[in-house]
């Protein structure tokens, strides 16, 4: 169904109307953490804690009211919130509260971990995050910036964000992206690395997604860190 929550699509992150072709100068690798770890957040699109606990409670009354539901969802209008009803098991307050912060994407924190990098002979950087369950662990930038290389792929598009919507998740930034498009010869695969420094909160943002189709499934998963630079 359609009518409960808006949805919240992950391409607000990096939105293409900031994206412009980039030259490798253009992104500065002292950005980067050096071998000394700072903490970073891992941040994924979502709701408050606050209106987290009126969803569930709104979820639970709808779970709870089959019946009602049923019937009142079927006199719903397609792609338009509800009407507010005491059924719903929350305040008309806390209701409009959590259609307000549903229309709006924010990035919420889920993890912490220490995240440095590692200078290779050749002169490159690899990602290295503790723990090492973290997507972007082992990722390597050129030592030029003219690429990124994953486990699933080589990111050889560069292009440069320079996004000045202060109401997208991630507020006001500006960085690189590389990226790998679906091709003839591995239609199957699409990722994107970026990084840069937000413009209102000073830190540092590293963004990486992939959609996988190779094993039959759709796969799509995206990763999203904050840490703190240097002055």
């Amino acid at each position: 169904m359609r009518h409960i929550m808006p949805v919240v699509v992950l391409s607000v992150l990096v939105a293409a109307p900031h994206v412009c072709a980039a030259t490798a100068a253009s992104f500065p690798l002292s950005l980067l953490p050096g071998s000394t770890p700072v903490q970073a957040r891992v941040m994924k699109i979502g709701l408050p804690i606050e209106a987290q606990r009126i969803a569930l409670r709104f979820q639970a009354a709808i779970a709870d009211q089959p019946e009602w539901a049923n019937t009142y969802l079927a006199h719903a209008k397609p792609d338009q919130p509800l009407p507010y009803h005491p059924n719903f098991r929350v305040t008309e307050k806390e209701y409009a509260y959590l259609q307000s912060v549903a229309k709006k994407p924010q990035l919420v924190q889920v993890a912490s971990i220490r995240l440095s990098t590692e200078r290779l002979p050749n002169g490159a950087l690899r990602l290295v995050t503790q723990p090492s369950t973290v997507r972007i662990n082992g990722f390597i930038i050129a030592p030029d910036a003219t690429s990124a290389t994953t486990p699933l792929a080589r990111l050889t598009e560069v292009n440069r964000i320079n996004n000045q919507d202060k109401d997208s998740a991630t507020g006001r930034w500006t960085g690189t992206q590389w990226q790998h498009k679906p091709s003839a010869a591995e239609p199957l695969l699409a990722m994107k690395l970026a990084i840069g420094k937000r413009i209102d909160n000073g830190d540092g943002i590293i963004y990486f997604s992939v959609r996988n189709s190779k094993n039959g499934r759709n796969d799509i998963d995206y990763e999203a860190l904050l840490f703190p630079v240097g002055k």
